[in-house]
């Protein structure tokens, strides 16, 4: 989780594992304690903004693939 100053809200920076995320769309966040036999912890929120990191500059994309790293906000 990284904190924006300038709104306020945070950043979760993260690796997508399988599928494709895209901007608006309500996503599982998967918490160390989850397994496939007790969904306890997981979360759905939705990913409202998406960016990709260039050196010190931070793209806004609408999807991402699997492999990539990504920064996404709303999830926090």
């Amino acid at each position: 989780m990284i904190y924006n100053e300038s709104n306020g809200n945070f950043y979760s920076f993260g690796r997508v594992i399988s599928g494709t995320i895209k901007k608006g769309e309500d996503i599982k966040v998967l918490g160390e304690g989850y397994t496939i036999e007790e969904e306890e912890d997981m979360i759905v929120k939705n990913a409202q903004r998406l960016w990709i990191m260039q050196s010190r500059y931070k793209i806004e994309v609408d999807m991402i693939t699997a492999g990539n790293w990504i920064m996404i906000e709303g999830i926090d």
